[in-house]
């Protein structure tokens, strides 16, 4: 399963507590799974939780995560057709890519890369309107 960075980012989210709410139940719910992610995850959550924590917790929030999770390597061509077939924005080709190469789901709270996704024949959901499709799925999965 390939998880994007704003469903790892509103764990962060202060203020919006069903958003961090639901995120946290996402990942109890997934922690049987393995979660891959493109290699630029790792800039993309670096970059926007330094905006707003220092720098050693932003280093290890994203260590303990890199230690959870799989990498896809090698995405450069496959998220450059993606972005050719979808016109999607370079970072959501690599997630796309990266679901496209473990021929795995998406999942996501970016509508506009869900929809891409899907352009580009891939299982994704939008977790902020389709969590009881994505725990059933999860369930799929885990059999």
């Amino acid at each position: 399963m390939v998880v994007d960075t704003s469903i790892w980012l509103d764990l962060f989210r202060e203020g919006d507590l069903e958003r961090i709410r639901l995120a946290e139940k996402f990942f109890e719910e997934i922690e049987r799974l393995t979660i891959y992610e493109p290699q630029v995850f790792r800039i993309e959550l670096a970059g926007v939780l330094a905006r707003y924590y220092p720098r050693d917790e932003v280093e290890r929030f994203v260590n303990n995560i890199l230690n959870k999770i799989s990498l896809c390597k090698d995405l450069e061509e496959k998220a450059y057709k993606v972005a050719l077939s979808t016109g999607s924005r370079a970072i959501d080709a690599y997630f796309i890519a990266c679901a496209s190469s473990i021929n795995s789901i998406l999942v996501s709270n970016d509508k506009i890369q869900v929809n891409n996704a899907r352009k580009y024949g891939i299982e994704a959901y939008y977790l902020l309107k389709e969590y009881n499709a994505v725990l059933n799925r999860i369930k799929d999965l885990i059999k």
